[in-house]
């Protein structure tokens, strides 16, 4: 019994040595039953002995084993369906398989430890995306169809038939590149980070739900997603690249959060199809041609009581004669004489109403009036009590309390916000006035008073 059991292993080992791939071929087969030549860019370390198509079977054959699939080893093979990588093989370089629009599988042997960008785009016709089981650098886990970074769960390369595994952290650079029939992809909440072009040319993908975890739109991100119609940017994110979206010719609408600071250049750029938007006062960088040619941009609202400096070129070829500009109350004037914002001919104002977990923080300038400022209750806010050669400031209260020695440099911090927040100021001009007094000459003592209303900044919350 266990001599037969010796020799029935020994038949199997030597039946897998007999059907193993000798390290100086690559087995494949095309659509049409011929040969598939390597693509004149690759450059060959080793001569090819042979290549021949032999019933329904192609084999290339090397004068000396493979180390290295090289640069666009296989590119532009239309005909190509499947292919057999020899055990050896440690480096893929980039494009290797690029444009191969018929490759139906591949199975990345135990072998390879390093795989360069963009080795499968546009391999649209990709149903069977495998790492071997035995690979220590790389793996598909769970059946994905992707190849997964194992020691960082990063997803490195998928394919229309990729399901994204709730262990993966990041979705790496040009993962998707190009992955014309993608229409949808569940990204999921272990998601924090997804790099520069990860679905960029996904020209099928209609919308897209970026997880909670996510601080950054990177790069090129989405960048010629004709189809994108909407995306769920989450309320983490602080920017958004350079032409994240940039010729996203169906995206009709988009939600820029509160923590937004940066919009990078042609970040939306010939998002022909877009309606309106909205820029969150939390935004400090608008860079050039962010929204030029915008051409279907109805109204664009603002939330800075002072208009932010942009370049020229951020709304060029948006129709500023009928697009509205919304901004906020008493600032209409500012705005119609802003470099930039000046194109826009309607200029309309808005008023800040709170909502159940808002409030109007009422900040006084002695008695020559108030302006109001929405705030979040609970919520600390930092202040910059501006100050110039004419004036300086004298007292300042918070809910009746003198807090004066707590303003720094300019700067006061309020304690949390409650429904009966109240900041006052008072400053003192160079000849001794308190600036609560008929400083216009009006003969009154009113709205028109506060020259330094406008310099008490909001600066957010802490």
């Amino acid at each position: 019994m266990i001599k037969r059991t010796i020799l029935l292993s020994l038949s199997f080992a030597i039946g897998l040595c007999l059907n193993a791939i000798p390290r100086n071929t690559i087995y494949y087969t095309t659509s049409n039953d011929s040969v598939c030549y390597f693509h004149s860019f690759s450059k060959l370390p080793w001569g090819m002995i042979s290549n021949e198509y032999v019933d329904g079977q192609g084999i290339m054959t090397f004068a000396e084993d493979l180390n290295e699939l090289p640069y666009y080893a296989f590119y532009d093979c239309k005909t190509l369906t499947t292919v057999e990588l020899p055990e050896g093989i440690k480096f893929i370089d980039e494009c290797a398989f690029r444009d191969c629009e018929s490759l139906k599988s591949i199975i990345i042997p135990d072998s390879v430890d390093s795989i360069a960008d963009l080795v499968f785009a546009q391999c649209i016709s990709l149903e069977s995306l495998e790492v071997s089981p035995g690979n220590q650098r790389y793996d598909s886990r769970e059946g994905c169809n992707a190849i997964i970074e194992t020691a960082t769960n990063n997803l490195i390369a998928g394919c229309p038939a990729t399901v994204i595994p709730s262990t993966v952290t990041g979705i790496g650079f040009y993962a998707f590149y190009n992955c014309f029939p993608l229409t949808s992809i569940n990204i999921p909440s272990s998601v924090s980070f997804i790099d520069q072009c990860a679905f960029a040319g996904c020209t099928s993908l209609t919308s897209v739900t970026i997880p909670d975890a996510v601080t950054s739109i990177n790069n090129h991100l989405f960048y010629n997603c004709t189809s994108l119609k909407s995306v769920s940017i989450p309320a983490a994110v602080t920017s958004i690249g350079e032409q994240a979206f940039r010729e996203c010719t169906s995206l009709e609408s988009i939600n820029l959060p509160a923590s937004l600071t940066t919009i990078g250049v042609r970040a939306f750029e010939n998002c022909s199809a877009l309606k309106s938007v909205e820029i969150p006062k939390s935004v400090s960088t608008v860079s050039k041609y962010a929204f030029n040619g915008c051409t279907s941009l109805e109204s664009v609202k603002v939330h800075w009581s002072r208009p932010l400096s942009i370049p020229s070129s951020v709304f060029y070829q948006v129709n500023t004669d009928e697009c509205i500009l919304y901004v906020p109350q008493n600032t209409s004037m500012l705005y119609m004489v802003a470099p930039t914002w000046i194109d826009f001919v309607n200029i309309q104002e808005f008023s800040n109403e709170p909502d159940a977990n808002t409030h109007f923080l009422t900040i006084r300038q002695g008695n020559a009036g108030e302006m109001k400022q929405v705030v979040e209750l609970g919520k600390s806010y930092k202040f910059l009590l501006t100050q110039s050669d004419d004036k300086t400031i004298k007292r300042v209260t918070f809910n009746g309390k003198d807090v004066t020695d707590e303003v720094t440099d300019g700067w006061y911090t309020t304690p949390v916000i409650n429904s009966d927040s109240e900041l006052f100021v008072t400053f003192i001009t160079a000849d001794g006035l308190p600036t609560d007094a008929d400083v216009n000459g009006d003969g009154s003592v009113n709205v028109n008073d506060i020259s330094e209303i406008s310099s008490l900044i909001l600066y957010g919350a802490e």
